[in-house]
């Protein structure tokens, strides 16, 4: 088993699903850490922290209106993990990986909420070593059986954060497997906790007037019942999720800046094709509905997720603006690539060509709430070092502003 440590640069909330992309808010940016390679302790710990303590309601003893401000602020959180995976030995290529994501909140206080997530890691990292021991003999039997495939098992669990403020912590565990079938699969593991006592949170602790919002959830399900192939018994289902009955499993939700959001995997009331099925129930005009201290507050700010060649469009400073990457092959040798941005805004367009080291991984158009926007772009070299490249897309050229380099995967 390897450890790694990968540093959330910035503070966002990435939904994304399988077959959809959200649009999501973001506010700031955070400072990056670097993770201790120790092994051995007896007892885990949360990352060192080089970020200052940014103080929350109940950390600072704040009232109030100055309370009710720090209710929004964002705190840092840092993501590490353990890995691990088998090798063909004639050509190592993989047999089998997996990846189990930790998430740990970053500077002083939150004492009970680094505890709550602690055990929560624990059990996610048992789980996936559980899985993956699991799957690893037929992995292995089935490169014995068919070499030239190179099939390739995977079973990962990928952390991605929704909301980190001072009141409300959540968050979801995209279990992905692809395990040789026609297609991969994944399954979605949502976790909320109140930030100030480090309590996992019910439904019924955020919602007030559950039958009133499940029926709001039905209403709206019912009109995306044609769009998404809805299954004709999807509301027996629903009901069943909503009442904890057995075999139906949990309901998994989450409480994002704007409201409670449901989450439907794929197969529980849609077909594979149609995609993970999602409904969010407003705070604003539901007011009523919810426990006062979870409402959050929209923000200006957003991130979106964004793949190579794909473009995003967006309104800057009145001007219609679309942003599209790409990376080739460089001249100077293996694993060298190049990145191109290009840029078109009030009908100029720009681009901007930079020489990096690695496989590209993920991408994302960041706008921060004063309206300044970036492109991150992750990329991986040897060893899984992983670094996170930061574009400015704001000015009149495309600029490079900094590299991090904190995100190094160390042996265990």
């Amino acid at each position: 088993m390897r450890k790694y440590g990968l540093y959330l640069l910035i503070a966002m909330s990435l939904m994304t699903g399988c077959q959809k992309k959200d649009i999501v808010t973001v506010d700031t940016a955070a400072e990056t850490t670097q993770e201790s390679g120790e092994t051995g302790s007896t007892a885990e710990r949360e990352p060192e922290s080089a970020v200052e303590s940014i103080s929350g309601t109940d950390q600072n003893g704040n009232t109030g209106a100055d309370a009710q401000t720090d209710r929004f602020t964002l705190i840092p959180i840092a993501v590490s993990g353990e890995y691990d995976g088998e090798w063909d030995d004639t050509d190592q290529t993989p047999i089998i990986t997996s990846r189990c994501d930790k998430v740990y909140v970053q500077g002083d206080g939150y004492d009970a909420l680094k505890q709550s997530l602690i055990f929560l890691n624990k059990n996610l990292v048992s789980q996936n070593k559980e899985e993956y021991a699991s799957y690893k003999k037929e992995a292995e039997d089935m490169r014995n059986n068919y070499p030239d495939m190179k099939q390739s098992y995977v079973c990962n669990y990928e952390f991605n954060p929704v909301r980190f403020d001072h009141t409300v912590v959540s968050m979801y565990w995209l279990k992905y497997y692809d395990l040789g079938g026609a297609h991969p699969s994944s399954v979605t593991e949502y976790h909320n906790f109140d930030t100030q006592t480090g309590k996992e949170l019910e439904l019924g602790d955020v919602v007030k007037d559950l039958p009133g919002f499940r029926i709001y959830v039905k209403g709206e399900l019912s009109d995306q019942k044609e769009e998404k192939g809805l299954f004709e018994d999807y509301e027996t289902t629903v009901d069943s999720l909503f009442a904890g009955t057995d075999g139906y499993g949990p309901l998994e939700w989450c409480i994002t800046r704007t409201g409670v959001r449901i989450h439907f995997d794929q197969y529980v009331i849609a077909s594979y094709a149609a995609g993970a099925v999602e409904v969010e129930v407003p705070f604003a005009g539901n007011e009523a509905m919810f426990q006062t201290d979870y409402i959050g507050k929209a923000s200006e700010g957003w991130a979106e997720k964004i793949s190579p060649w794909e473009a995003v469009t967006y309104e800057h400073e009145e001007n219609d603006t679309s942003v599209s990457y790409h990376f080739d092959d460089a001249a100077d040798g293996y694993d060298t690539r190049n990145i191109t941005i290009e840029r078109e805004q009030g009908g100029k367009k720009k681009e901007f060509t930079m020489e990096l080291y690695g496989q590209p991984q993920y991408g994302w158009i960041v706008m921060t709430d004063d309206g300044h926007p970036y492109l991150y772009t992750e990329i991986q070299s040897e060893n899984d070092w992983r670094t996170m490249e930061v574009f400015d897309l704001k000015g009149e050229e495309i600029r490079h502003v900094g590299t991090s380099n904190d995100s190094l995967m160390v042996p265990s």
